[in-house]
């Protein structure tokens, strides 16, 4: 493996940014989908969240619908990835 590589479609993270709730909190305001699975339900296997990102922590993300004006409260354990439609920050 080669950890010199210098590829322009990857941003390089290093030290605390590595953490999602830190990634997820320079990027408040912005929308995003997140991909859940909580895999003890038969009702929601699967399940994808979009809005507006209000908050984040540690172990949670709090995501306002805007369709319908409901703010989740996301833990992470459940969460699988999160899409963004625009450019994130990551510092």
């Amino acid at each position: 493996m080669n950890s010199g590589s210098n590829n322009s479609n990857t941003v390089p993270i290093s030290g605390d940014m590595a953490y999602a709730e830190n990634i997820l909190e320079l990027n408040i305001g912005k929308v995003a989908s997140f991909y859940m699975s909580y895999s003890d339900s038969l009702e929601w296997r699967d399940k994808v969240f979009t809005g507006t990102i209000v908050g984040a922590g540690r172990d949670y993300v709090v995501v306002r619908d805007d369709s319908n004006g409901y703010n989740y409260l996301l833990w992470a354990v459940y969460l699988n990835y999160v899409e963004f439609r625009e450019d994130i920050n990551l510092r």
